[in-house]
């Protein structure tokens, strides 16, 4: 006993300081890849809108779901909690729905929306 309570006397300030510092290293690093997650979680939304389209939210969401835990990094899922991936998906999906209501705005690139609207107009 007498010689954990001088490991410890000896070593305790230097484990406490490494703890803390493992700590912010980890909040820091999450907080830097909270923005970059965000990117990618977007990015996901869109392409789920494009593939499965409107009125198909739980397909959607399990697109999303499906295709973040493929591309993100073990080490990253532990990081990041269900709840706060959920809630950025969610702000992900306003975020698209802000941008879509603008009329002049739509998911498809150049050569399918000069396609689309060429044919509705027959």
């Amino acid at each position: 006993m007498s010689e954990v309570l001088t490991w410890v006397n000896n070593y305790g300030l230097l484990i406490v300081v490494l703890f803390i510092g493992l700590v912010l290293f980890v909040v820091l690093y999450k907080k830097n890849r909270s923005d970059i997650l965000k990117h990618i979680v977007l990015s996901l939304v869109v392409e789920a809108e494009k593939v499965l389209g409107s009125k198909t939210g739980d397909l959607k969401y399990s697109y999303v779901i499906d295709k973040l835990y493929d591309k993100l990094p073990m080490f990253m899922r532990v990081l990041f909690s269900k709840n706060e991936i959920n809630t950025i998906i969610e702000n992900s999906v306003q975020k698209l729905k802000e941008v879509l209501s603008d009329d002049s705005i739509n998911l498809f690139g150049c050569d399918e929306e000069l396609y689309l609207s060429s044919s509705s107009n027959k």
